[in-house]
């Protein structure tokens, strides 16, 4: 069980700074991301994206979640 825990919090982990590399390559000159919060719980990954739309400084987010 412990090491579940441990590779959930891992792969979350990975998975943010990966969201985050992502964001800045392809959409860096569309949005200025503000934040990338992953969270793992049981089997379910969920990424919430808060981010600003350059063009018309409009404050938004995006969440996804998906069975891992």
């Amino acid at each position: 069980l412990t090491s579940r825990v441990i590779n959930s919090h891992s792969f979350a982990t990975a998975t943010e700074f990966m969201v985050q590399s992502a964001l800045q390559q392809y959409l860096g000159d569309v949005i200025k991301p503000i934040s990338v919060n992953v969270t793992s719980v049981d089997s379910t990954l969920t990424i919430r994206v808060d981010y600003v739309l350059l063009r018309t400084q409009q404050r938004e987010s995006a969440q996804f979640s998906r069975s891992i």
